[in-house]
């Protein structure tokens, strides 16, 4: 080898190795060779293949299952039982006779209620002094409950009958009783027009 050659083979640029630690020479020329076993194949860019994330069904199925525990458990705690629906529906109740008694009261008119099988009504007299049906913005709703008993004063009277609540805020006491799949509840309110909820223990 001439000194010409020595010095151009010292100058030549060298390959650029890309190989595995105990690949040897197989892998040693790498920018050379298509692919290498132990590299994986090369992609259209000359780059190795990256590790493909994901999940597997196993743990797919394992979060789902999870999830719909989760949710079973989520709706029963928001549904209500029965005797919380039968209270709910009382306190609404008593809310509905707490807001005409307030209508009655700053209106400077009787207003009358009654409970029949179309469920509660409101009535105000008219020029004449005849009771007549009207509807507020604060009527009763139809609920899920039933009217059971209802004294006023120390009478006890059919469950048609007519309240009255007075606009002076002084009303004849009453006592209304009420139920929901079995479950009952006592509305009642007193002269001073305040008025309560209370269980009816079987």
């Amino acid at each position: 080898m001439t000194a010409l050659h020595a010095e151009w083979f010292e100058l030549r640029p060298r390959p650029v190795i890309l190989a595995k630690a105990g690949t040897g020479r197989r892998c040693a020329r790498a920018l050379r060779v298509n692919g290498c076993p132990e590299l994986g194949p090369r992609s259209s860019t000359g780059r190795l293949p990256e590790r493909a994330v994901g999940f597997t069904l196993i743990e797919l199925l394992v979060v789902t299952v999870i999830i719909g525990i989760g949710l079973a458990l989520a709706l029963a705690n928001l549904q209500p039982d029965d005797s919380q629906a039968a209270r709910r529906d009382a306190h609404a109740l008593a809310g509905q006779l707490e807001r005409i008694q307030e209508r009655a009261l700053f209106g400077g008119q009787a207003i009358g209620v009654t409970f029949g099988a179309d469920g509660p009504q409101t009535w105000q007299r008219d020029p004449k002094g005849e009771w007549v049906a009207v509807t507020f913005d604060a009527n009763i709703r139809k609920a899920d409950i039933a009217v059971e008993a209802l004294k006023l004063g120390a009478k006890v009277m059919e469950t048609d009958a007519r309240m009255v609540f007075l606009p002076d805020g002084m009303s004849l006491p009453f006592e209304l009783t009420v139920s929901r799949n079995g479950h009952r509840f006592l509305i009642t309110g007193d002269p001073l027009g305040r008025i309560s909820v209370s269980a009816v223990q079987s």
